[in-house]
């Protein structure tokens, strides 16, 4: 029993195959993305608007942070074979956040950029209203 352990254990030590060199070189690509994850981060810390106090910087730096935190939680999925999936399902956060900057941006709405990111905002609240009387055993909320 103790030479099928060392023979299983010589396999393991054997030249690397076509996927361990798919993940060789997959992980300088994914060493790449965090570091452009990154540098998108430092720029847009870079160019803050100051007090976040007010509309549409407020909702604007919060998106951005938390899209950068789900972009790169995402990357780090990626890095093995059992987390990859995770990877999939957490790269819906920074596409829910684009998309919501884009609708906070985009000049051929009613409204301005600052009205738009208020109309987010009570969309939010609303939404996280009607989860926590969606949970089960959850306690509802007056008037629902």
């Amino acid at each position: 029993m103790t030479e099928t352990m060392i023979l299983v254990q010589e396999d393991k030590t054997a030249d690397a195959g076509p996927s361990d060199e798919f993940e060789s070189k997959f992980s300088v690509v994914l060493d790449r993305a965090a570091g452009l994850g990154g540098l998108v981060h430092d720029y847009v810390t870079a160019r803050h608007p100051g007090p976040l106090d007010q509309m549409p910087e407020s909702t604007v730096w919060r998106l951005h942070l938390t899209a950068t935190a789900s972009y790169l939680a995402s990357i780090q999925c990626l890095r093995t074979r059992r987390s990859s999936l995770g990877g999939y399902i957490l790269l819906r956060g920074p596409l829910e956040a684009w998309s919501h900057l884009d609708f906070i941006a985009g000049g051929t709405r009613d409204g301005s950029s600052a009205l738009r990111a208020l109309r987010y905002e009570a969309g939010a609240i609303r939404e996280w209203g009607d989860t926590a009387i969606d949970v089960p055993g959850g306690h509802p909320v007056k008037g629902h």
